[in-house]
């Protein structure tokens, strides 16, 4: 009975042990197994956050677009509301600051002060671009011999004749100014096409202290000396003639007529020019 007895109690502690290691390597596999379900609920947690996470963006972002448009519209009426007043102001500002500037520019022409003139000058167009008062006597001063012969600029003057233009297309002070500068930069066909339009088209005279006749007989002489120096010299003439016809007196219309029946091989009428013209002279 005691060795049996003895014998059964191995045997159960040897079960007991065995179903121990079993316990045991059973839990050794199940703590992986728990890890893995674990990191899968925390993998579907985590799109669910962001997903979340994204809506609330969404909606942020909604909200604001919707705060952003109403503050818009509230600018735009404001400016609807105010820009008509404000505007009218400022421009009327800068409109009497650029004359009060132009004033000052006269003073400093009548002083021959040049250079002085020529800041105040710019300053009003600065204020007032559309000034063509003070355009025209800065293109004026950029042409003529006024300036320093470094500070002289054809092609300045020609854009300030430009501007004028634009705002007064029959001007034909700025028009013919503007053909001079043409010719002097060697734009020929745009000299001739200035002159032209003063000739044939429907220009401002009013203004002229010379008259019409006297600014056509001037125009007519000038685009006769572009198509003498592109040796169109049948033009020329033609030119030179009819200037002579509206002013008798003209300056060098005889001499330069003469030049052009010369390079024609018409010695007889150059020769009565030049002498025409000695006379005019004496």
């Amino acid at each position: 009975v005691f060795a049996t007895a003895v014998g059964t109690g191995i045997y159960e502690a040897r079960q007991a042990s065995r179903l121990r290691e079993q316990n045991l390597a059973l839990q050794q596999q199940q703590t992986p197994l728990a890890e893995q379900v674990q990191q899968l609920g925390r993998d579907r947690e985590d799109p669910t956050r962001q997903l979340a996470a994204l809506r609330e963006e969404n909606e942020r972002l909604n909200r604001n677009n919707a705060e952003l448009s109403r503050l818009r519209g509230e600018v735009a009426r404001l400016r609807q509301q105010s820009n008509p007043v404000s505007k009218s102001q400022f421009e009327g500002q800068s409109a009497s600051m650029a004359r009060s500037l132009y004033q000052s520019a006269m003073e400093h022409h009548r002083a021959r002060e040049y250079e002085k003139e020529l800041d105040e000058l710019n300053k009003a167009v600065a204020l007032d671009s559309s000034y063509a008062e003070a355009l025209f006597s800065r293109a004026s001063l950029y042409y003529g011999n006024y300036l320093p012969e470094g500070k002289r600029d054809a092609a300045k003057a020609l854009a300030d004749y430009d501007r004028i233009l634009n705002l007064k297309p029959n001007d034909v002070s700025s028009r013919h100014d503007r053909a001079l500068c043409y010719e002097a930069l060697h734009q020929y066909d745009n000299a001739i096409a200035d002159y032209t339009t003063i000739i044939e088209g429907n220009g401002d005279f009013s203004n002229l202290l010379n008259g019409k006749d006297n600014q056509l007989a001037l125009d007519y002489h000038y685009r006769g000396r572009v198509y003498q120096n592109i040796k169109d010299y049948a033009r020329a003439i033609l030119d030179y003639t009819e200037a002579l016809r509206l002013d008798p007196n003209i300056d060098m219309a005889h001499q330069h007529r003469g030049q052009c029946f010369e390079a024609l091989g018409q010695n007889d009428k150059a020769l009565q020019d030049f002498a025409a013209e000695k006379a005019k002279a004496n």
